[in-house]
């Protein structure tokens, strides 16, 4: 679980898959829409956990998601969102990141075109293993 600042603001959740896939959910608002009521999003994500030769632990991340932002004059905003980031975890064998991402989305459903989401957030996982 975690917190996100940025386009959107929000709260997320990452669920482990394995190693190196997870899945990704997130619950927020626009900052930047004056008309917006509530953004959602999914994700699946891949990872590269040894994409940096480093002391300190760093991963990148890329996949692809939808995108749901409902707005206050009851339209919506509905796409594909294609992600890229990176992560960094401070403290070795704690359950805890750091992130950076961003998401280029093409909107699909009734505002066709292009948008864009960026944020940095953090998230602290309750469980590391089942």
């Amino acid at each position: 679980m975690g917190i996100v600042f940025g386009e959107p603001c929000g709260f997320d959740a990452k669920r482990w898959i394995d190693e190196t896939n997870a899945i990704e959910f997130a619950v927020g608002f626009s900052p930047a829409m004056k008309n917006n009521r509530m953004t959602l999003h999914l994700d699946y994500l891949w990872h590269k956990p040894d994409a940096f030769h480093t002391r300190e632990k760093f991963a990148l991340h890329y996949g692809i998601g939808v995108s749901y932002a409902a707005r206050k004059d009851a339209t919506a905003k509905q796409g594909v969102r294609f992600i890229g980031g990176i992560m960094w975890y401070p403290i070795h064998k704690v359950p805890f990141e750091f992130y950076a991402e961003i998401a280029p989305i093409v909107v699909t459903y009734q505002h066709f075109g292009m948008s864009l989401d960026a944020g940095a957030g953090f998230r602290y996982y309750f469980s590391t293993n089942d």
